[in-house]
């Protein structure tokens, strides 16, 4: 049981002793588990605003698969099983009543309907692909209709009865939605009855294609259906057939959903174990404007924008040629057109909606209802006004001039502006102008103004000490790139700043100053936090996320709101190519090629395809590589080979000839799992043997001896297999000399194992794995040998090992647990993928979109663990990358929803002696 809010575990208890548990009903204080072919009841006991759960004592066995089931008011469990039986299963006396449909299929999936015997509904998706809704409380229980929805099994139903609508997903990797039309159902919030199901007649609205693999889950909300399937995808279409969003959230599958429309959220359960929640986005309408004033300048734009009025939908908007004018329904209307507003500084009240705003040379204007008043009087010695704030509710300004002058001005009447105080200054120092403001009253009647600089500080001044310097300062407290905003929540001041920090202070009522309470780095969802929003919910805060503006909840611990904007700032770097493949790409790796000298790269993607790419300032396409039947999930390049994993347990291996690569070998066995990770090895100087290494979304590794004859044909040999203890995320094969190996795998159960692996005698390779270390409580995702540190022997191996919950580490494979260090600064989601140069130089990337580099060379301790880079990507959904140092470059490819190809100067990352050491020929 876990909490509704924050999604703390309440308590936990073992409903089966051997069974999973596939679903849980609930109705009123009764709840129902069920698994395989268990099912248990138990009650809600509500104690104080406390709930704990009472399992009653027995468990129930069916003959049969249990896909649903129900609790009816009177206190019967109906269970809907495989073969289409329906059983009401009295909890007081246990008893059973079987009904049987008349039509005999095997079904994946099933939804029971209704409440009583008048409006008892099942709809059940087939093995073959067909919908089956059938009434069990007919006479001889007949099927009403049979919908011919998909070219696969069903893998679950979805019923609307407001909106009467019905989806179905698929093995197809389709959504099928159909239209019910009820003849004698005028009121929607009725439930249709046994009759309204017999003379309902269906309509197929569209099918639809978004998910890469099978599609397990679909629910109704307000805004749509959501959809959750095999390749951690969630997609909320729209009734008509649209994405309005999708979200990749795991990299295993998604197998359990619900939405909760009142709270606006959505909850998905992964294979992996994760439990994730995610916003409801709100419906989002995009206006478009042509917001120009002089018709007769070509080269006029938009320089400052307000929205003055939603209903009627109006703006003030300022030009680069100082002109002012408000833009309605009924056109555009000029204000004031002044040269010196060709730099526009503008500041708008929330409450009354009076705006201010100047430029140059004092130009100071106040706007309220339409009429405008020139203020500049109270502004003449200001030469140029860099930033402007409300810092109360009185309408009282802050205005910051050059040289660090401030001055406080009262605009309460909305037509003139008074000088509330004297001049005021901030401290010498770069980028000497304020970036936010707040008048904070004290107990005793007095006021404090508090002032964010552009250099991260925050500063306080007392205004009645006659004093024009603040009385405390905190230099760079926000870092080096401006606080943000302010504001005070139950008595508390927060203060925010660009470099996520998220400060908390009381005022002290002997002295009354402020105190520092806490500040806390603002671990996920916002790269660029803006301004504080104070909504019915409670705090939150505006700002900017990779290419989105988004609303963070504090509370929620997540976004509630996103609007695609490009972001808030770009980086140099460049993209050389958005969405090479028609899809998301999921591997890249360099290829060292003998027919090209050429950087060259190779990509995967979820379009079954995988493309060879020369890189040389553009990205050019070589070739193009079908032979997979499902999504391309991992790869591998060594020299003239590429070996490629991906589902329907598929394994290809590809070999350059004549300048071109050809599939020269596959395998496939009879399982339909995917290969979550692949390498391999060369066991020879030759490169006639190898040694290919894949594990299976089963937890099941296979090792192939491939090995190479004269004339260039391959014949791949399984060499070995075991299973892994659980969900393999990354493995690594790693050569330790000329006769042994060792592999190393990181799994969903937060643990590092490795194995030693002999390479002349591998019949020998036991199922037990020779090292084990639990690294974190969470998943453990990425996994990179650290090349600067690989030896001789297993024990002297260190790894970097990144995790579900955005930590990297390295680990040292020795008999010392204490030996492993963690890497700041963390992430804030999951780590996606790690590489690791010959250097030493450590590479990661995740979910966020951000990338961090780490020095790890321990021969060098000025900089060992020291971060060198932190960027946010300009691609979204990156999930693999790869890195190489050429010419003193590092040079990095990401890969996700495009490619991104980053270089970076050596002596720009590194110090005087990192740079030199690395520099010289070892």
């Amino acid at each position: 049981m876990l909490s509704g809010q924050s999604l703390e575990v309440l308590t936990s208890f073992q409903v089966f002793p051997c069974d999973n548990i596939h679903g849980v009903s609930i109705s009123g204080r009764l709840f129902c588990c069920f698994g395989n072919r268990s099912f248990r009841a138990g009650i809600i006991v509500s104690r104080q605003n406390r709930f704990t759960l009472r399992l009653f004592p027995k468990t129930h066995r069916t003959s049969d698969w249990i896909l649903q089931t129900r609790i009816l008011p009177r206190g019967s469990v109906l269970l809907l099983t495989m073969h289409n039986f329906l059983v009401e299963f009295d909890l007081r006396t246990s008893a059973c009543i079987e009904r049987r449909c008349e039509m005999r299929s095997v079904s994946y999936s099933g939804r029971i309907y209704g409440d009583s015997k008048k409006n008892l509904c099942v709809i059940s998706g087939t093995a073959k692909g067909c919908v089956l809704i059938w009434l069990p409380y007919e006479g001889d229980v007949k099927v009403a209709h049979v919908l011919h929805a998909h070219r696969g099994a069903v893998f679950d139903v979805a019923f609307c009865a407001k909106r009467r609508l019905l989806c179905s997903t698929s093995d197809d990797r389709s959504c099928s939605m159909w239209r019910i039309h009820f003849q004698n159902m005028p009121n929607e919030n009725k439930l249709p009855t046994v009759a309204d199901w017999r003379q309902a007649n269906l309509v197929n609205l569209f099918v639809v294609y978004g998910h890469s693999a099978r599609v397990w889950r679909a629910e109704f909300s307000i805004l749509g259906v959501v959809s959750t399937g095999e390749d951690g995808l969630v997609i909320l279409w729209s009734d008509q057939g649209d994405i309005t969003w999708a979200k990749h959230v795991s990299r295993t599958s998604l197998r359990a959903l619900y939405v909760n429309d009142e709270a606006s959220y959505v909850l998905v359960g992964a294979d992996s174990g994760s439990i994730i929640r995610l916003p409801l986005w709100p419906t989002i309408t995009t206006y478009k404007f042509n917001l120009k004033h002089s018709k007769d300048y070509s080269h006029e734009s938009i320089v400052g924008v307000h929205l003055l009025s939603s209903k009627p939908l109006s703006f003030l908007c300022a030009s680069n040629f100082g002109n002012v004018f408000i833009h309605d329904a009924s056109g555009d209307r000029l204000i004031v057109s002044d040269q010196n507003l060709k730099l526009f500084v503008s500041c708008k009240s929330v409450n009354d909606g009076l705006v201010a705003f100047g430029g140059l040379n004092g130009a100071f204007y106040l706007l309220y209802n339409g009429m405008l008043n020139d203020c500049s009087y109270a502004t003449a010695a200001a030469k140029k006004i860099f930033s402007l704030h409300l810092v109360d509710s009185k309408n009282k300004f802050l205005l910051c001039a050059e040289n660090g002058r401030m001055l406080l001005l009262d605009c309460s009447s909305k037509k003139s502006a008074i000088l509330y105080c004297q001049e005021l200054l901030l401290p010498d120092g770069r980028q000497r102008w304020s970036s936010a403001a707040i008048l904070v009253p004290l107990n005793d009647n007095k006021e404090k103004l508090i002032v964010g600089d552009r250099n991260g500080s925050v500063h306080f001044y007392a205004l009645e000490n006659g004093l024009n310097l603040p009385e405390q300062t905190y230099s760079h407290l926000h870092g080096r790139h401006g606080v943000t905003d302010f504001c005070v929540v139950n008595g508390l001041l927060c203060s925010v700043g660009r470099n996520s920090m998220l400060c908390l202070w009381k005022e002290e009522p002997s002295t009354g100053s402020f105190k520092l309470l806490s500040k806390e780095k603002l671990r996920k969802g916002l790269d660029w936090p803006d301004r504080f929003v104070i909504s019915k919910q409670g705090l939150q805060l505006a700002g900017f996320h990779g290419d989105k503006f988004l609303t963070y909840d504090f509370q929620l611990q997540d976004a509630v709101f996103e609007i695609c904007c490009g972001g808030g700032h770009r980086n140099g770097v460049r993209i050389l190519a958005q969405g090479a493949h028609c899809r998301r790409i999921n591997d890249v790796c360099f290829l060292k090629s003998s027919f090209d000298k050429n950087m060259l790269i190779a990509t995967c993607s979820d379009d079954n395809a995988i493309m060879l790419w020369r890189i040389d300032n553009q990205l050019t396409l070589l070739q193009r590589l079908l032979g997979h039947v499902s999504a391309v999930l991992c790869l591998h390049g060594e020299r003239d080979f590429i070996f490629s994993g991906g589902g329907r347990a598929e394994l290809l291996v590809w070999h350059c000839r004549a300048g071109r690569f050809c599939l020269v070998n596959r395998i496939k066995d009879s399982s339909d799992y995917r290969y979550t990770s692949l390498d391999c090895q060369s066991l020879s100087s030759a490169e006639a043997h190898w040694l290919i290494v894949a594990a299976r979304s089963d937890a099941v590794i296979i090792a192939y001896q491939m090995m190479i004859d004269r004339d260039g044909l391959t014949k791949l040999n399984l060499a070995f297999q075991w299973p892994s203890v659980s969900y393999v995320f990354d493995a690594k094969l790693i050569r330790l000399g000329k006769v042994a190996a060792v592999y190393a795998v990181v799994c969903s159960d937060g643990n590092l194992y490795a194995k030693n692996i002999a390479v002349e005698a591998m019949e020998t390779v036991s199922k037990c794995w020779d090292f084990k270390y639990e690294i974190h409580s969470h998943a453990l995702t990425a996994l990179c040998p650290v090349s600067y540190d690989v030896c001789g022997s297993l024990e002297g191996l260190t790894f970097a090992i990144g995790t579900e919950s955005g930590e990297v580490y390295l680990k040292k494979l020795n008999n010392d647990s204490l030996q492993v260090k963690r890497l700041e600064p963390s992430f804030a989601s999951s780590v996606t993928s790690i590489k690791c140069t010959s250097d030493g130089l450590l590479v990661a990337i995740s979910a966020e979109d951000r990338l961090h580099i780490w020095q790890c060379r321990p021969d060098l301790p000025c900089c060992y663990g020291e971060l060198l880079i932190a960027t946010l990507l300009d691609i979204s959904d990156p999930l693999s990358l790869c890195v190489a140092v050429v010419d003193s470059k590092l040079d990095v490819i990401v890969c996700g929803q495009g490619v991104q190809y980053i270089r970076l100067e050596l002596n720009n990352l590194l110090c005087n002696r990192c740079f030199k050491t690395m520099c010289l020929p070892r």
